[in-house]
C-alpha cells in the first residue's frame, strides 16, 4: 500500500510540475505579410527599437543591448548578414512588461484571543496585488523597399520572480528571442 501511494504521489507531483512548467511558457503570435517576398532578405539593418521600462536607465540599457546582441545572434544563425548601409530589411522591437494583476478584496485580521483571529474582508474597499508582470517583445520586420510591415511576432511571458529574471538576462531573452523568431522567415 505504502509504495502504491509513493507512486501516486510521485505521479501527481510530475503532473504538477508539467502544468507548471506550461504555465510559465512563452507565448508567440506571428502576422505576416503574404505578399511579401522573403526568399529576397538577405541583409538586415536595426530600425528604431522601443523599451518600456522602469529599471534603472544602466538596467535598461543593459536589457537593450542583450535584447539586440540575442536578435543579432538568431538572424546570423539563419544566415541573415548586418548591413547597415545597404539592408533588404529593417529590424526593430518593442519590449517591456506590465503588471498581470489578479483583483481581490484585501481582508482584516481582527483578533480574537491568544489562540486565533477572524479574517474577513473591507467591505467596499478593492485592492489588486501585482502577483506577477508579462513580459513582451514584439518584433518588427520592415521591407526596406517597400517601408511596409512584412513580418512580426509578440512573444509574452509570464514572470513571477523579476529579480531571478534580471539575474538571468541573457538566458531569458534568448529564449524569447529564439521563439519570437523561430518562424521568420515564413515557409512558403
Amino acid at each position: 500500500m505504502r509504495r502504491r501511494v509513493t507512486g501516486l504521489i510521485a505521479i501527481a507531483s510530475m503532473m504538477f510540475g508539467f502544468s507548471a512548467a506550461v504555465a510559465r511558457a512563452q507565448k508567440v503570435e506571428v502576422t505576416y505579410d503574404q505578399h511579401a517576398n522573403f526568399k529576397q532578405y538577405k541583409s538586415y539593418a536595426w530600425g528604431k527599437n522601443k523599451l518600456v521600462s522602469r529599471q534603472k536607465p544602466e538596467v535598461a540599457d543593459q536589457i537593450e543591448k542583450t535584447i539586440e546582441a540575442s536578435v543579432d545572434r538568431e538572424l546570423q544563425k539563419k544566415g541573415f548578414v548586418l548591413n547597415a548601409t545597404k539592408p533588404d530589411f529593417y529590424i526593430s522591437y518593442s519590449a517591456g512588461a506590465l503588471p498581470d494583476t489578479k483583483g481581490g478584496i484585501p481582508t482584516t485580521v481582527v483578533p480574537i484571543g491568544p489562540t486565533g483571529a477572524i479574517y474577513g474582508a473591507i467591505p467596499g474597499v478593492s485592492l489588486d496585488v501585482w502577483l506577477e508582470v508579462v513580459g513582451h517583445l514584439k518584433i518588427t520586420i520592415q521591407d526596406a523597399g517597400s517601408g511596409g510591415a512584412a513580418w512580426e511576432s509578440l512573444t509574452s511571458k509570464k514572470v513571477k520572480n523579476t529579480s531571478k529574471f534580471l539575474n538571468n538576462l541573457q538566458v531569458e531573452i534568448d529564449k524569447m528571442v529564439a521563439k519570437g523568431l523561430e518562424k521568420f522567415p515564413p515557409k512558403e
